[in-house]
C-alpha cells in the first residue's frame, strides 16, 4: 500500500508556510519465500510552500529531499517520485536480505519485520530562520532499533543552509566546546552517576535554538549508553553571544 497524504499548517506573522507530505508503504515479500514477514517504511517529510521567493523555497526544498533520501536516492524536488525510487531500492536489497538469513535461520520470524521512519517537524519558524527537527528510526533486526535525531537549519534570505560553522568562528568553537563539556559535567555530578562515556566534547554540532536557549543535542550511543536516551545541553544565548560571528545577519539574534 502506498499512501500520500499532505496537509498545511496555519501560519503567523513573519513564518514560512510548510506542508507536511506523508509516505507510507509496506514491502511485502515475493510469492516464492513466502509468510507475512515486511517492511514498512513511513516517511513525514516537510516542504516549504507559497513562498514569496520561488528559488528559495526551492532550495530549502530539495536540500529537505536530500536529507530525506540521500543523494543517490534523490532525483529532483519531488518527494513522490524520490519515495517511489528509494521502495525500489528497498525491495531488491530486502528481498535478498530476507532470502538469505532464512536460508539460514528457517525460525528467524518477526527479527525480520523490519521498519524505518523518518518525521520532520519545525522547531523554530521566524526571524528569516526554518529549524527542522528530523527524528529517525530504523529497525533492521536484533535487540532494539537505533533512534536518531538531527536538525537542519535554513536561511530564508538565501535557501541554504547552515551549521556551526557559519555562526562560531575557530575560536568561537573552541570557547564552545569547552562550554558544553564543562555543562557535561555539571549534569554528571547532578546525576551522581557515570552517565557520560566522553566528558569531553569534540563535537556539538547537532543544535536547535529558541528565542532563549540554545540546545545542543547528542543521539544515543554519541556520548552515553542508549539507555540514556537522548542527552540534551541547554545553554543560555546570552553566554553564547560573545562567541558568535561578528558578521552574522542583525535579523538572526534578536
Amino acid at each position: 500500500m502506498l499512501v500520500f497524504y499532505s496537509s498545511c499548517s496555519e501560519i503567523e506573522k513573519d513564518e514560512v508556510n510548510i506542508t507536511t507530505i506523508e509516505l507510507k508503504q509496506n514491502i511485502q515479500l515475493s510469492k516464492n519465500i513466502g509468510d507475512s514477514t515486511r517492511y514498512h517504511i513511513e516517511f513525514k517529510l516537510p516542504q516549504v510552500v507559497s513562498y514569496p521567493n520561488k528559488a528559495v523555497e526551492d532550495e530549502i526544498n530539495f536540500n529537505i529531499n536530500r536529507y530525506f533520501f540521500g543523494d543517490d536516492g534523490i532525483s529532483g524536488k519531488d518527494p513522490r517520485r524520490n519515495f517511489e525510487r528509494m521502495i525500489l531500492t528497498l525491495t531488491d536489497w530486502y528481498q535478498n536480505e530476507v532470502y538469505v538469513f532464512k536460508k539460514e535461520f528457517p525460525d528467524i520470524g518477526e527479527l525480520l519485520n523490519y521498519e524505518l521512519y523518518k518525521g520532520g517537524t519545525v522547531v523554530y519558524n521566524r526571524n528569516k530562520i526554518l529549524t527542522i527537527a528530523c527524528e529517525n528510526y530504523s529497525y533492521t533486526g536484533g535487540a532494539h532499533g537505533l533512534n536518531s535525531i538531527e536538525y537542519l537549519h535554513f536561511d530564508l534570505n538565501t535557501g541554504q543552509q547552515f551549521d556551526l560553522d557559519k555562526l562560531f568562528d575557530e575560536n568561537g568553537k573552541f570557547k564552545l566546546l569547552k562550554l558544553v563539556s564543562g555543562k557535561c559535567e555539571e549534569m554528571k555530578g547532578e546525576k551522581n552517576s557515570e552517565l557520560f562515556e566522553e566528558t569531553i566534547i569534540e563535537s556539538c554540532n547537532n543544535f536547535y535554538f529558541d528565542d532563549k536557549n540554545f540546545y545542543f543535542v547528542f543521539n544515543p550511543y554519541e556520548i552515553a549508553p542508549y539507555s540514556a536516551g537522548y542527552i540534551s545541553i541547554q545553554i543560555p544565548i546570552n553566554e553564547l553571544k560573545p562567541l558568535l560571528r561578528k558578521d552574522i545577519h542583525p535579523g538572526f539574534i534578536k
